[in-house]
């Protein structure tokens, strides 16, 4: 969405071992949140400051796995998108 503000003053500090989820109704801007912070998608302002140890979990809301490549529970928890 070109010209709209999706996220506007978000200031984010998560600490090592710290475990948090993201909710928010539709259209709120968690799967952009997330984006950003795995660099996936660039911000259009303000700053992104990341440990370069930082292990982010993501499971998409829709995710398509391939059947011909079976992969565990536990492997997939660990994959880093």
């Amino acid at each position: 969405m070109q010209g709209q503000s999706i996220l506007h003053s978000v200031s984010l500090d998560v600490n090592s071992n710290d475990f948090i989820t993201i909710v928010g109704p539709n259209g709120a801007g968690k799967s952009t949140l997330l984006k950003i912070l795995m660099g996936l998608q660039k911000p259009s302002n303000g700053h992104i400051h990341r440990a370069e140890e930082l292990k982010i979990g993501y499971v998409p809301q829709r995710f398509q796995a391939d059947p011909s490549m079976p992969i565990k529970a536990s492997r997939f928890l660990q994959l880093n998108y």
